[in-house]
Order: structure tokens, then C-alpha cells, then sequence
């Protein structure tokens, strides 16, 4: 493993974890912004560009603003939970976060050759992976288009009746 590897995992691990454990909701999205930008270093670490200027793109950009936007425009919910409510979030977590890291060390055992069959992988340029979307997935494309749209005009009905409800 190279240095910029190591740094960018140490990087998206401080972030994931300040994301989770900060008090301050605003000090969370700013950590989970450090999250996906230590991400996107991670693929640039692997030769894969692309993936990281899209990575920048939807996740520091849109999301991290989304969050941000969300923040500033819902009203603050305090909740009064005792220590019995708390303990099973964390052991709901815990386990939550067991299963996810079983299934990826599983993946990567079965990726490593254990059960797979060695196959030769060609990399293609940000040209073909266009060309593919257009020609063979058009349809889901455009599909995963219209939910979005269908999402982002939800949040902003929903954002809309809230703020005029407080007038």
C-alpha cells in the first residue's frame, strides 16, 4: 500500500467516524463532507478518475449542500431519551455494522480468487463507459433520471409546507 493510500483510508475512517460521534449536527455534515472527500482520494489512489470526480461531484457537492440545506431549513428536533433507548441504537449499530463488514470481507475473499475464476479485466475510458450508457442502458438511465427529479421536487414540496406553516 502506497502513503497517499494509507492517508486518504485514515482520512475517510476520521471522517466516518467524527460523522457518527460529533454532537454538533453541523460538525457532523462537515465531517461526513471530509468522509466523502477521503473517498474520492481513495480512487484516485486506485486509477480511477473518473469515479472520483464523480464521487466529488454528487457526494461533496450535492449531498454535503443537501445536508447542509436540510440543516439549516428544518427545525431543530430535541428528543429526550434515556439511557435504555440509547444503548439499543448503539447495539442495533454495532451489529449493523458487523453484518456490512462480513459481507465486504466476504466479498473480498471471494474477489481474491478463493471461489472466483481469474478473468481479465479491460479498463475503459470515461468515452466508453458514455457510449455503454447510451447504447445498452438508456432506458435505466432514464429512469433513475425521473426519481430523481421525482425526489428533489418531494423535498422541495415538503421544505415549502414547512415554511409556511412557521409564517
Amino acid at each position: 500500500m502506497t502513503f497517499a493510500f494509507c492517508f486518504f483510508a485514515v482520512v475517510s475512517v476520521v471522517g466516518a467516524v467524527c460523522a457518527m460521534t460529533l454532537r454538533n449536527v453541523v460538525h457532523c455534515v462537515l465531517a461526513a463532507i471530509l468522509f466523502f472527500f477521503g473517498i474520492a482520494g481513495l480512487f484516485v489512489t486506485l486509477h480511477a478518475e473518473f469515479i472520483a470526480a464523480i464521487q466529488v461531484l454528487v457526494y461533496v457537492g450535492a449531498v454535503g449542500v443537501l445536508l447542509a440545506l436540510a440543516i439549516l431549513l428544518t427545525r431543530h428536533i430535541t428528543g429526550t431519551e434515556g439511557p435504555k433507548e440509547t444503548m439499543k441504537k448503539w447495539s442495533r449499530g454495532i451489529l449493523t455494522g458487523g453484518a456490512v463488514f462480513f459481507a465486504l470481507a466476504a466479498a473480498i475473499w471471494i474477489e481474491k480468487g478463493w471461489l472466483a475464476k481469474k478473468t481479465a479485466v479491460s479498463t475503459g475510458s470515461v468515452r466508453q463507459l458514455g457510449e455503454v450508457m447510451m447504447e445498452k442502458f438508456v432506458l435505466p438511465l432514464e429512469v433513475v433520471a425521473v426519481l430523481l427529479t421525482a425526489a428533489m421536487v418531494g423535498a422541495i414540496v415538503i421544505a415549502m409546507e414547512e415554511f409556511v406553516k412557521k409564517k
